[in-house]
């Protein structure tokens, strides 16, 4: 099962958003990275999570979209067996960036092998983000705006306790995370970040 709490990552701010029942994701609320209060506005995000009955606090880790670069490469009907270090072997190929610091998610259909590229400091920042505001990361995952891959990318499972990666490849649009804006009477902090 995918955590039902998420961290949404951009440049300035993270965003914490909450899955209902019905699958709609609220945020409730937004941080500024250098916040001159954040831990404690951080402390107040996990004491309402859990209110929520997210007392595990399993989150699910949304990296910056900027920061995915999507690329593919034709290699044919017939790849023969694509083995991890086969495929960084093509990723290598087509990179003209060293990708020894990046995470990469890859999916072959149609004849091309498909990737999706973060830098790992990026999604290690995130990490180490969460875990330092008692959050546990569970799942790292880029919804990358591009043509090239239409899929969620999954670049790290953190903690493979209660994850189920089953539809996650299939259905990106769970996690566009529009922000639905709480109610009123739930949060007077909450905003709408689209």
């Amino acid at each position: 099962m995918v955590p039902n709490l998420a961290f949404k990552f951009s440049y300035t701010m993270v965003h914490l958003f909450h899955r209902k029942k019905d699958g709609v994701w609220f945020m409730m609320d937004s941080v500024h990275h250098g916040e001159p209060d954040l831990h404690l506005k951080m402390e107040k995000l996990k004491r309402n999570a859990i209110k929520l009955g997210e007392a595990n606090l399993a989150t699910l880790l949304v990296l910056p979209t900027n920061e995915i670069s999507c690329r593919n490469m034709i290699i044919g009907q017939k790849p023969g067996r694509l083995t991890p270090k086969k495929v960084r072997r093509y990723l290598d190929q087509i990179s003209k960036e060293s990708t020894s610091d990046s995470s990469y998610d890859w999916f072959f259909e149609d004849g091309k092998l498909h990737f999706a590229v973060i830098p790992s400091k990026t999604m290690e920042k995130a990490i180490e983000f969460s875990e330092k505001h008692g959050f546990k990361p569970s799942l790292a995952i880029g919804i990358p705006q591009s043509k090239e891959y239409g899929k969620t990318a999954i670049f790290k499972v953190i903690s493979s306790k209660n994850v189920d990666l089953s539809d996650l490849k299939q259905s990106p649009s769970e996690f566009e995370m529009e922000a639905v804006k709480l109610p009123k009477s739930t949060s007077r902090d909450s905003q709408t970040i689209y």
